[in-house]
């Protein structure tokens, strides 16, 4: 059973605020704005400072900046040439707090081509669009893994245009269940998981997934037989150049997953095996399960990356897929497999399914290349589930993860 500790205490949620800069300066002449503190600010060399501290140091002709170095009050250095006081030509911009560089093109204030660095050593070099990669384009990650191809809005879509990533996923929240009672097995904030995954897919920072290509079960919806058709007709869908997601917040078991139909027995389970045999038959190249459940870390105890055949046979599937379709399976479960998963009113989520979706949504992309791995999912994941519920429980709570895949696997952009 999942805990559910009714205290009432602040809960301080750190966002970290990543965007892009589009600089758009005041023209100087006549604006009373700033000051000229040396030189020729009109039609010259000359340094001007502006109100909010930012400093223009360079040439300029009719008043406006033409060519120099334009220092930011936070650090951030530009240094290139201008058109109308807006960043136009070649230039280089510095971000001092995250050590990141672009050296390019510019028109009108927006990149246009150029190399972003960042500070891990991955690179990209490329087309951009509303400071985004965008167009054709290489990224060559810290690792060494490329992505040489179209992007679209920071989005990979492939090797050519218009061959993009579809995401199918099937997502289940149960708090109400058939057999149980308020207080005594029935959840508060499983379904509030599971709307917020949903909405979250569906963002721009999620990957504008169609509604279509997303199967959301709530409460009475989301019984054992309904669950496995979702899984069976929506994995069905996607091809080798797609991915799919499992989400589930609800109670868990060694075993398996309850769905809203179980007894007090145990029957009917969600198995672990059921839901990997559903995995197994897709031929997506990428497959991730999140799970907010108690227990939910005991799917590894018996975890393959294929499904028994027998199991596969009882649920009407037939899977002749290659060893190479087995790869990019990551598995993200709220807890160990001996531990309970907790939710917490002030937040009003489970805490694994709350940092996860922050994670997702950028407070995970530790090297600011806004593109955010698995391995940096995970490890924001884990360590501020372990430190929530330690701090406001008094429990420990260990996120896992486990399968077979590229820690540098991308599976959200911002």
């Amino acid at each position: 059973m999942r805990t559910i500790i009714k205290v009432s205490v602040r809960f301080r949620k750190v966002r970290y605020l990543i965007c892009g800069m589009l600089t758009i300066v005041t023209c100087l002449s006549g604006s009373g704005q700033g000051t000229c503190i040396s030189g020729d600010c009109i039609n010259g060399n000359g340094t001007y400072e502006f109100p909010s501290g930012s400093v223009f140091e360079g040439s300029f002709r009719d008043g406006k900046m033409v060519k120099g170095d334009f220092r930011f009050v936070n650090g951030d250095v530009y240094s290139g040439s201008f058109l109308n006081n807006r960043f136009h030509g070649q230039g280089v911009y510095q971000y001092k707090k995250s050590g990141n560089t672009f050296k390019g093109l510019y028109e009108h204030g927006e990149k246009i081509s150029g190399t972003f660095t960042y500070n891990d050593g991955s690179s990209y070099a490329g087309a951009f669009k509303n400071h985004k990669k965008d167009g054709r384009g290489k990224l060559i990650t810290s690792s060494g893994k490329v992505f040489d191809g179209f992007w679209e809005a920071d989005m990979f879509i492939g090797i050519e245009p218009g061959n993009s990533v579809q995401t199918y996923a099937v997502i289940v929240g149960v708090a109400d269940y058939k057999h149980f009672r308020p207080g005594t097995g029935d959840l508060r904030f499983t379904v509030t998981d599971a709307q917020k995954f949903n909405n979250f897919l569906q963002s721009p920072k999620g990957g504008r997934v169609p509604a279509s290509n997303i199967k959301l079960l709530l409460n009475s919806q989301a019984t054992h037989a309904s669950i496995l058709e979702a899984g069976r007709q929506m994995f069905a869908k996607a091809d080798e150049n797609d991915r799919i997601v499992f989400f589930f917040s609800g109670h868990g078991s060694e075993t398996g997953f309850l769905p809203y139909d179980v007894n007090n027995r145990g029957n009917p389970m969600l198995e672990h095996d059921q839901v990997k045999a559903l995995f197994a038959a897709s031929k997506a190249s990428a497959k991730l399960i999140f799970a907010d459940a108690c227990h939910s870390g005991s799917i590894r105890k018996e975890v393959t990356t294929s499904a028994p055949a027998d199991v596969l046979a009882s649920l009407g599937i037939k899977s002749t897929l290659p060893q190479s379709n087995r790869r990019n399976v990551a598995i993200m479960l709220s807890s160990a497999g001996d531990q309970i998963s907790f939710e917490y009113p002030s937040i009003n989520q489970g805490v694994f399914s709350y940092y996860l979706i922050d994670g997702l949504s950028g407070a995970a992309d530790k090297n600011h290349d806004n593109l955010i791995t698995i391995a940096e999912t995970y490890y924001y994941v884990r360590d501020n589930t372990y430190n929530f519920v330690r701090e406001n429980v008094g429990y420990t709570q260990t996120p896992v993860l486990f399968g077979n895949f590229d820690k540098e696997m991308i599976i959200a952009v911002y």
